[in-house]
């Protein structure tokens, strides 16, 4: 049986390990192999109250809806917020190419790994956005230098705002 993908899939996958198991209990029958029913009751069950899996994925599933596989995107990848000149160039990434696939970050992780296929290159590479403080996805159809991407608009763009933060010495 394959890996449920919901909660309700979770729900249906325990009831009927739980009825081949209670059948293959009252029949004495081990042609069911009740002892790998048992595990799979237990691992589901596991999973099915694991409240950090079934937490929603806003910005993935943004990205998932609104950024087109199969087209050549330029995107740009800002990792944290540079504290000096020397770090500006470490912070980001600018990427240009097709899209080939876009996939779910590990949980708790919120934000997407893109298989992407840059300009001049064969085989896809991964970049990945995490929606974490201080960082920002922007994305603009076609080939764009970093130039011509700033005076356009991208039709795409997530940032995560730091939270306002108050002078303490000021309030006293």
């Amino acid at each position: 049986m394959s890996i449920p993908n919901s909660r309700d899939g979770y729900k249906q996958s325990l009831l009927l390990d739980i009825y081949k198991l209670v059948q293959a209990i009252e029949t004495d029958d081990s042609s069911n192999y009740p002892t790998s029913l048992a595990q799979s009751i237990h691992s589901d069950t596991r999973e099915y109250f694991n409240a950090e899996r079934w937490k929603p994925s806003p910005v993935y599933e943004g990205i998932l809806t609104r950024i087109p596989t199969g087209e050549v995107v330029t995107l740009h990848i800002r990792m944290w917020q540079a504290e000096t000149p020397e770090d500006e160039q470490r912070c980001q990434q600018w990427v240009t190419g097709k899209v080939v696939k876009i996939e779910r970050l590990y949980r708790p992780d919120d934000g997407a790994r893109f298989g992407l296929v840059p300009t001049g290159k064969r085989n896809p590479r991964s970049f990945q956005y995490r929606a974490v403080v201080s960082s920002s996805l922007k994305v603009w159809r076609g080939k764009l230098t970093p130039q011509q991407a700033q005076a356009r608009k991208p039709f795409y763009h997530h940032e995560t705002i730091p939270p306002v933060q108050y002078n303490q010495e000021a309030s006293a």
